[in-house]
């Protein structure tokens, strides 16, 4: 899904902030056994910070629960609950964040990024549109992503227009909604710019709309984000015109 530039900064961000409690989980051990290596205390306080950024981590990313992670914090829990503790527990600490480190970080951080380029994504364009493609996207569906991006489009149109999907599809309701003259949502510029707009929406909907809901296209991810795009435009230009008729 499109981003931002200044969203994807943050999303890097936040897992950074994730990924820098690992390393340093781990080099707290490869340092502070030379002192405190007997002190449990220590690094079940080091857990614990280690959990809190698990758990801001996965508040933004959703519903997912990274099993590496929790294999991670349940070996170190084990660890520290045994009666016999030394430098071996604490290079056994280590080694379960190293390990942490090579198994979860490509896994972990592509799953986070694609589930907060979602989240994002819903503030920058339509929420409807998003959450009307998300599933289909996920399973790679382009195709069907599609057509429930136009389907959802024209629900939101025809209930703003107080009509149905039923009486106005495609280019009908390309007609009935942005018609130069007689069209429902008038641009109050020039004819030109509202035959534009009528255009607009009939071409994209002939143009990608149709194929897709009558046969195999094999439209791509790129594609179906560009169309969400452009739909999330033609209704903010809908819902800031002052202009619409009743």
């Amino acid at each position: 899904m499109f981003l931002l530039r200044e969203n994807a900064y943050q999303i890097f961000q936040e897992y950074l902030e994730f990924r820098l409690q690992i390393q340093f989980f781990k080099e707290y051990c490869q340092t502070y056994k030379r002192w405190w290596f007997n002190n449990k205390e220590e690094y079940e306080s080091q857990l614990r910070q280690f959990e809190k950024g698990y758990d801001k981590l996965m508040l933004l990313h959703g519903e997912i629960v990274d099993h590496n992670v929790e294999k991670f914090i349940t070996r170190v829990k084990t660890t520290l609950v045994l009666p016999k503790f030394n430098r071996e527990s604490i290079d056994d600490l280590w080694r379960y964040a190293n390990r942490l480190e090579m198994e979860c970080d490509e896994e972990l951080f592509s799953s986070f990024f694609y589930k907060r380029s979602f989240m994002y994504a819903a503030n920058n364009f339509s929420e409807d549109l998003i959450d009307s493609v998300s599933v289909s996207i996920d399973t790679k569906q382009y195709d069907a992503a599609i057509v429930e991006a136009f389907k959802t489009f024209e629900e939101k149109i025809t209930s703003k227009l107080n009509v149905t999907p039923i009486m106005y599809s495609g280019v009908d309701l390309a007609n009935f909604a942005f018609g130069s003259k007689t069209g429902k949502v008038q641009l109050g510029t020039n004819e030109a710019e509202q035959l534009g707009l009528r255009n607009l929406y009939a071409g994209a909907y002939s143009l990608f709309r149709n194929p897709s809901a009558h046969r195999f296209v094999g439209n791509n991810e790129v594609t179906t984000n560009t169309i969400v795009a452009l739909l999330s435009l033609i209704l903010k230009i809908v819902e800031d015109n002052s202009e619409t008729r009743q």
